[in-house]
């Protein structure tokens, strides 16, 4: 799992071959770039359904996997979380299923943040397999938590900085 500073493109280039990544990669507030966090897997038997592909809620397990991992290699993970009292929560989920996933596949999962609007911050994420092709894409409402008062509240600082960047 590594970052890579996300290029403000409508093409990304993997293994030679082009594929429509997201258009128009939004920019933080602050004007620059987005990082984008990228976390490999493979799919497991655990995850298939009657069919012989990766059953539509084992979609979002990989993909909030990926996003523990982001958050954690932030100085974010669960750990914090449970220490301060206070997380993310998801508000909303749209996701788009784009090409069947198989047992064995080798994927990537691509990770990155929009900023904040009042309270909500934005996270795209989308599994890309090893020809380059997007199998499934989903873009996420998130807002930080407070475990004691049980409410939304505005992010902090270091949520700020955890989610704001790669490096």
């Amino acid at each position: 799992m590594r970052c890579q500073k996300g290029a403000h493109s409508d093409r990304v280039e993997y293994s030679g071959r082009f594929f429509l990544a997201v258009t128009n990669m939004p920019r933080l507030n602050h004007g620059m770039p987005q990082q984008k966090h990228l976390f490999e897997t493979t799919i497991q038997q655990s995850q298939l359904d009657s069919y012989g592909h990766v059953n539509h809620a084992a979609y979002l397990q990989i993909f909030e996997q990926a996003r523990w991992e982001f958050t954690k290699n932030h100085g974010y993970g669960y750990e914090v979380v449970h220490a301060q009292g206070v997380g993310p929560i998801v508000l909303r989920i749209q996701i788009e299923f784009r090409k069947e996933l198989r047992l064995g596949q080798t994927l990537r999962v691509e990770t990155y943040g929009s900023g904040f609007k009042k309270r909500i911050f934005k996270v795209y994420q989308s599994m890309v397999d090893g020809q380059g092709d997007i199998c499934c894409r989903a873009e996420y409402s998130l807002a930080l938590f407070d475990m004691k008062e049980r409410k939304i509240i505005s992010p902090t600082k270091h949520w700020l900085d955890a989610m704001g960047s790669c490096g």
